[in-house]
């Protein structure tokens, strides 16, 4: 799933962040505890569809920030670009 397409969904019951669970092809919202599938790469986004979030799950999520930063041929100006990349697991133990 797209990071733009991440930035823009939110949980429809408490509006919060929704994490993605490449491995299960789900979003999940640890604040509400649900779990709501992703169905031919269209997010399930229902409430009344959405499963339980089992407690024995766990849910990792790794946010790298690379910059890089570049200064002009006249050293006048520095541009630094940021790529954020975000891992997020889910394991059950």
């Amino acid at each position: 799933m797209k990071e733009i397409l991440l930035d823009a969904i939110v949980c429809p019951n408490c509006h919060g962040k929704l994490i993605f669970d490449a491995e299960h092809q789900q979003l999940i919202c640890p604040t509400d505890r649900l779990i709501y599938l992703i169905k031919d790469g269209i997010p399930l986004l229902l409430t009344e569809e959405a499963s339980p979030l089992e407690t024995e799950t766990v849910v990792k999520e790794t946010i790298i920030v690379e910059t890089v930063c570049q200064t002009t041929t006249d050293n006048s100006h520095i541009k630094c670009d940021n790529t954020v990349i975000i891992d997020s697991q889910t394991d059950k133990g």
